[in-house]
């Protein structure tokens, strides 16, 4: 990754709960779904970026939550959990390496 910035001008985009929110794969989730997703999106963002003091640097993009599917026999629950599991659990891993030995369990 470091590798990667020296070579190219980044430009930080951060979470955007908007773009979250407006997004393709939460049309079919009920107005008050997509509010509390959103919402435990921005705490989970806070945390590591306040509570943890690693800084905004660290978020999880919006993009990473858009990955969310859920078929017809699930549960939201079990949506969120598999997503959790599959694509945000192994950043958060990433960063508990970075965050000075804080243990993220």
């Amino acid at each position: 990754d470091f590798a990667l910035r020296r070579r190219f001008n980044w430009v930080y985009k951060g979470f955007d709960a908007d773009v979250l929110t407006k997004c393709k794969a939460l049309e079919k989730f009920d107005l008050e779904f997509v509010a509390s997703y959103v919402d435990s999106c921005r705490k989970l963002n806070n945390f590591i970026a306040k509570d943890l003091g690693l800084g905004r640097s660290y978020e999880i993009g919006h993009a990473y939550f858009m990955n969310i599917k859920i078929s017809s026999d699930e549960k939201i629950d079990d949506a969120k959990k598999k997503l959790f599991e599959q694509n945000i659990k192994p950043l958060l891993k990433g960063v508990e390496k970075s965050s000075n030995g804080t243990n993220l369990n």
